[in-house]
């Protein structure tokens, strides 16, 4: 019974990350952020890695904005995340404003 409880919450995650991100995206206003893409596929840091062939913190990085992100790699994410390729590419965007305003 836990088992079917912890698994409809992570639907109900899902299903509601999801509508946000159709909604806000159509509104042209919010993306979500890389790590909320992850998030919503129910994906850990690690695995991503490896099925790209990166490091973990390579994988960090990206999430924070660090670091840009080879463009050979959004396909792969998109692929991943279950999203489109300009979904990837807003949330990459997004990390390096946020980072970029942590700066001012």
């Amino acid at each position: 019974m836990a088992d079917i409880l912890l698994a409809d919450t992570y639907i109900i995650a899902a299903v509601s990350l999801f509508v946000k991100l159709k909604f806000f995206t159509l509104k042209g206003g919010f993306h979500l952020t890389l790590k909320e893409l992850r998030e919503a596929a129910g994906l850990k840091q690690p695995y991503v890695a490896r099925k790209l062939y990166v490091s973990q913190n390579a994988v960090s990085q990206w999430e924070r904005g660090a670091n840009g992100i080879a463009s050979k790699f959004v396909p792969k994410l998109a692929k991943l995340y279950h999203v489109t390729d300009e979904e990837i590419i807003a949330a990459i965007r997004a990390a390096q404003e946020a980072r970029a305003g942590e700066g001012a």
